[in-house]
């Protein structure tokens, strides 16, 4: 492959890649929250045993006092609650409460399930 054509297709991605964060952003706005502040939503909800701050931070690649802030904004608003973990009492794992799981769910929606299974018509 040619420099100028692993240009072209890094171009394309980057392209591709500032469109999508635009929609998340847009997305985002509309339900009140800053682009972080879904994502965190998101790993948090999909974290099915509960997720570290520092799990957070890692996989948006965001600095601890972002992600504290946004985690601390949605405690406060009784959304996420902290539990020891059962491994090591140092971590503490974030999880919804019944009331921050209602939020979410009304901002982040799930794939809609097929009526039929995949070997059924």
């Amino acid at each position: 492959m040619s420099k100028e054509s692993v240009n072209i297709h890094v171009n394309n991605y980057c392209q591709l890649r500032d469109k999508q964060y635009a929609v998340y952003t847009e997305y985002a706005r509309k339900h009140g929250l800053t682009t972080k502040e879904l994502f965190i939503l998101d790993i948090i909800y999909f974290a099915q045993d509960g997720c570290t701050q520092a799990g957070i931070c890692e996989r948006l690649s965001a600095t601890k006092q972002t992600v504290s802030a946004a985690i601390k904004k949605f405690w406060k608003l009784g959304y996420l609650s902290f539990e020891e973990s059962k491994t090591d009492r140092r971590i503490r794992l974030i999880r919804f409460t019944a009331a921050g799981k209602e939020y979410v769910e009304r901002i982040i929606p799930l794939p809609r399930r097929r009526k039929t299974t995949p070997w059924r018509n």
